[in-house]
């Protein structure tokens, strides 16, 4: 099977990340990069040996590549995504997929038309305990699922991180803030085990940082068979947490910092609450660590998992583990946070054809904001 030729756009940042992994990796043959920046383009392409463009478009039209892997600011991946697969190129897109779901969800169509695989990155996916949590839920271990509730509390970040890179400031160029730029990965993973809500209530400001974008978000999910789940997701915590819980009728499961419980009891949950006569004692639970191996620093295996499939999808000629339709169903649940926290409403879903590009427009330019709380004491 010979190699997937395969270009980076966008060498700095995760960048450096992608453009290792494909240099690792035998699947590859990476054949060019691609920077708007001279300097940090001029740099990789020396290092790596390979052609460096200062235009994706030129770097499309060379010929040089089978496939993209695209690592730049987050109002770029649309386009740029687009115009790969108008040049026949199949595309890793890195997270956050889009800022509006419509346009992943078109983006979608547009791959299965051309036939040409999209991936987009959300590596938490091929993470080994997250993807056990998974395989429990396939196979019914779980039962459905009564709660949810996710913690992504780790992510503090400093003012300085966004004066460093102005752009993570704007609703014009990251798309969103913590939820969207960074809680992603544990929404999409949330999301993979419960399925999209028919209802979100959501409020976000911004608590600390002197930014657009928010860095504090709260949200009330409620599910199609009466489910209900909670998001809590932070820039400002010093001490955060990283914490998944899933609540069934048969058992539950509880992720911290990827570590995986399962709990589980005389049950289904509900048979339990109607017919038990004890009061008060705590419910009899079995408890089971389940091992999994270590995790990478910085999550490099399984990022270099995502690129094995992304390129098993290609060779195979199948649909990657993660489609633009899948990569987007965390943008949709983040749009109806950000709808609902701008109206002060509950946000049904899926949402309405064009329901937040306005909305989004209006953040952009400024016209509308989420609030700003004042410091405490």
């Amino acid at each position: 099977m010979d190699a997937v030729r395969v270009a980076v756009v966008g060498v700095a940042g995760m960048g450096r990340a992608h453009y290792f992994a494909a240099a690792a990796m035998p699947e590859y043959e990476l054949v060019a990069i691609c920077d708007v920046v001279e300097k940090p383009r001029e740099k990789a392409a020396a290092r790596l040996e390979v052609p460096g463009f200062a235009d994706a478009a030129e770097l499309y039209a060379s010929g040089l590549a089978d496939a993209v892997i695209l690592a730049t600011p987050p109002s770029t991946h649309g386009p740029l995504v687009r115009d790969a697969l108008a040049a026949g190129l199949h595309v890793y897109c890195e997270k956050p997929f889009v800022a509006d779901a419509a346009d992943g969800y078109a983006l979608g169509e547009q791959a299965r038309a051309a036939g040409l695989v999209v991936q987009v990155g959300f590596q938490y996916r091929f993470q080994p305990s997250y993807a056990h949590v998974r395989s429990l839920i396939d196979a019914g271990t779980v039962g459905p699922i009564f709660r949810s509730a996710l913690v992504a509390t780790s992510w503090f970040r400093p003012q300085d991180y966004f004066e460093a890179a102005g752009w993570r400031k704007e609703w014009r160029h990251a798309g969103g803030g913590v939820l969207m730029s960074q809680a992603i990965h544990q929404l999409d993973a949330m999301l993979w085990f419960t399925g999209l809500p028919a209802r979100v209530t959501a409020r976000a400001s911004r608590a600390r940082h002197d930014i657009e974008v928010e860095d504090d978000v709260m949200a009330l999910l409620e599910f199609p068979n009466g489910g209900r789940g909670t998001i809590v997701a932070s820039l400002v915590d010093p001490v955060g947490s990283d914490r998944i819980e899933i609540h069934g009728e048969q058992c539950s499961l509880m992720m911290d910092e990827h570590q995986l419980r399962v709990g589980t009891f005389d049950g289904p949950a509900q048979k339990l609450s109607d017919e038990s006569k004890n009061h008060y004692d705590p419910v009899p639970v079995s408890w089971e660590d389940v091992e999994v191996p270590p995790v990478s620093p910085g999550g490099y295996d399984y990022m270099m998992d995502a690129h094995r499939d992304f390129v098993g999808a290609i060779t195979e000629r199948r649909p990657p583990r993660i489609t633009p339709e899948e990569g987007t169903r965390a943008i949709e649940v983040a749009n109806a946070v950000y709808l609902s926290a701008i109206l002060a409403a509950p946000v049904e879903l899926p949402l309405a054809a064009g329901a937040y590009a306005p909305v989004y427009e209006r953040l952009s330019a400024g016209e509308v904001a989420l609030p700003k709380l004042g410091r405490l004491g």
